[in-house]
């Protein structure tokens, strides 16, 4: 169990390692109450990401107010391992997290959704939010 943890941990870092800048023009920011996660066991064995539904508290007009879905990258892992990725250990529900989200899955090309849906944000990263 723990060597296949181990080999999902080595194999999303260095896909990551690829990947765009934690922070990017087109990147998002809001402050969201985390409500659920579809949590897909097995990082980078068979499953990359994760779906998870947040509802906006602040952030851009055009959200606040509403629930988005939200891809998450290897959700059984802290979001600390990596810099610039926020403090959130895990995902509690009622719990406000600040994200940074993009439109864009930033692990591409070398991790793919086959169907993937235009309203999916794609999570960059995650903190507590400590002032609700």
């Amino acid at each position: 169990m723990r060597l296949n943890y181990l080999v999902g941990a080595l194999l999303a870092w260095t896909l990551a390692v690829g990947a765009e800048p934690a922070a990017n023009a087109s990147d998002i920011h809001v402050t969201a109450r985390f409500v659920s996660i579809e949590q897909a066991r097995g990082c980078g064995v068979f499953l990359w990401f994760s779906l998870a539904k947040y509802h906006v508290i602040s952030g851009p007009a055009e959200l606040v107010g509403k629930d988005i879905d939200v891809q998450v990258p290897c959700a059984e892992m802290p979001r600390a391992f990596a810099a610039g990725e926020g403090n959130l250990e895990s995902f509690v529900p009622g719990e406000a997290h600040d994200l940074t989200l993009s439109r864009k899955n930033f692990l591409e090309p070398g991790v793919s959704i086959g169907n993937a849906d235009p309203k999916w944000w794609y999570l960059r990263a995650a903190s507590v939010h400590v002032n609700l």
